[in-house]
């Protein structure tokens, strides 16, 4: 990537940074069947983050180029009959991606724009991850690496620089749900929970 990004500055009119905020909701809600337990309701009602890419133009309406974000989630989920119970943004994501955006014209004031970064996640757990109300085993949450993949769409409103508003969704967000007896794994269920957001964001 870096290789290509050097041969099309060559030709390049422009480079210009893409920074973006977002934050988001779950779809739907999952259930989570271990051997010893039954974990219902898990959600993601909010979501947040960060990213920033920093590209070149390749031709006339299309901008290409790599960044870098980190995000978070909140999840909630009800233990048998209890009620929910959540962990206060257990881990933390980072992505790495390729990132292009169309722009028909930034002469323009106010026109559309069309976005897509595709990329590789890694993470960190950010406090205790057990999961609560589980009393006969030890069962734990964690983040799971992987593909990192984020369509968009919006408005870009300004010309050389400019404010953006759109909407995106986080295909891949993967989450281990863990069963151990001791320092024993038993049992591992991987789960996603994909996320729509708002973003946020402006380009200069």
């Amino acid at each position: 990537m870096a290789l290509m990004l050097g041969v099309l500055s060559v030709h390049a009119q422009e480079w210009r940074g893409f920074l973006e905020i977002f934050a988001g909701i779950g779809p739907v809600k999952s259930n989570i069947t271990l051997q010893s337990d039954r974990i219902d309701n898990v959600w993601n009602p909010l979501s947040f983050g960060l990213n920033y890419t920093m590209g070149v133009k390749v031709w006339d309406q299309l901008y290409a180029g790599v960044g870098i974000g980190g995000y978070t989630a909140y999840v909630t989920y009800n233990y048998k009959d209890m009620s929910n119970y959540g962990y206060s943004f257990p881990s933390l994501y980072f992505p790495v991606f390729a990132n292009v955006r169309w722009i028909p014209n930034t002469a323009k004031r106010i026109n559309p724009y069309a976005d897509i970064k595709i990329g590789y996640q890694m993470g960190t757990e950010l406090e205790d991850n057990s999961i609560w109300g589980i009393r006969d085993s030890d069962c734990y949450m964690e983040h799971k690496n992987g593909v990192f993949l984020q369509p968009g769409l919006g408005l870009r409103i300004g010309k050389d620089s400019a404010f953006n508003i759109g909407i995106a969704y986080n295909v891949f967000m993967n989450r281990d749900y863990i069963a151990t007896n001791g320092p024993t794994i038993v049992e591992r269920i991987s789960k996603n929970h994909g996320s729509f957001m708002l973003t946020f964001g402006a380009d200069f």
